[in-house]
């Protein structure tokens, strides 16, 4: 997992415009709340965010649980963002780094992420009920 973000990030210095792209493409409506992010710093601060939970999640897991589940309530109250919606971006991370990778995206791999992703919908899960 972690040597798969490492990777990518070689591979690609800033995953950020990929997994906008991404999820602008998934998730058509959303552009419009990122409206206001003209120089991106939203979207990249969100991004480092999400790979912050993700890290946390591969080793210690000392707070990602807590930040995925109040962000998952945050962006419902805050921005209309549903826990449905929300649970769209881990995915979306996942599938810009398996790109990034191309050949070097393996089954380990696809099943860290696939176990982690499993974990990260239960959280939000939570989040929504």
């Amino acid at each position: 997992m972690i040597d798969s973000l490492e990777r990518a990030a070689q591979l690609c210095p800033d995953l950020t415009p990929l997994v906008y792209e991404q999820l602008f493409l998934a998730q058509p409506h959303l552009a419009e709340k990122f409206v206001m992010d003209r120089n991106h710093a939203v979207r990249g601060e969100m991004l480092a965010k999400a790979f912050d939970a993700i890290l946390d999640l591969s080793g210690p897991a000392l707070y990602a649980g807590s930040l995925i589940h109040a962000e998952a309530i945050n962006h419902d109250n805050n921005f209309g963002i549903s826990a449905d919606i929300f649970a769209t971006f881990f995915p979306i991370v996942r599938d810009s780094v398996q790109k990034v990778l191309a050949d070097e995206w393996s089954d380990d791999i696809h099943s860290a992420w696939s176990e982690l992703l499993g974990r990260i919908d239960r959280l939000i899960q939570r989040a929504d009920s």
